[in-house]
């Protein structure tokens, strides 16, 4: 009985082995679609997170509008990579670990800073804060973005105004 049960858990070792070296390479390969920054956060969390950090996100957004060519940044990454210098770069991204934002997007009339996300690149979504005027395709509510896209399947871009100029997101895909 013995030598079955050492020759079982020897099996049992190899399999999983074989599991491990079949399916990590295929994690590996989706690590870098894939995001969460944590718990999704609720409207009232966030709209207490800018409230809180209101002068970082206003200098970041007068930051984004005199570089008007820079359409992206990140922690590692800015484009188009000559927008900016070293110097302005590095105060960018300490202004964003300052007020906890992931990124920044300049692609139309407004600036989105984004504070959540979560899933993959081809089906997730996100939590931001916005300045400017809203998109055409964004949608507006004054309630509860979270309940407003339950059960909502497509792509969604969701705003609430927080106060002027500044707006809640939630979108997906």
């Amino acid at each position: 009985m013995r030598k079955f049960l050492l020759i079982a858990m020897a099996a049992l070792g190899l399999l999983t082995l074989a599991g491990v070296m079949i399916a990590g390479p295929f994690v590996a390969a989706l690590a870098p679609w894939t995001q969460g920054s944590g718990p999704r956060p609720s409207d009232a969390a966030m709209i207490a997170h800018w409230q809180a950090h209101r002068a970082t996100f206003e200098r970041l957004a007068a930051m984004v509008a005199e570089d008007a060519t820079l359409t992206r940044i990140g922690a590692d990454f800015v484009m188009p990579e000559v927008a900016i210098d070293g110097e302005r770069l590095a105060l960018y991204r300490r202004l964003m670990r300052e007020a906890g934002i992931l990124g920044i997007n300049h692609y139309g009339p407004q600036i989105e800073f984004v504070y959540f996300t979560q899933g993959v690149a081809v089906s997730g979504g996100a939590k931001s804060f916005c300045f400017g005027r809203p998109a055409d395709f964004a949608e507006q509510f004054d309630g509860d973005l979270d309940a407003a896209h339950a059960g909502r399947r497509g792509g969604y871009t969701l705003q609430r105004r927080i106060e002027g100029e500044w707006w809640l997101q939630a979108d997906g895909t």
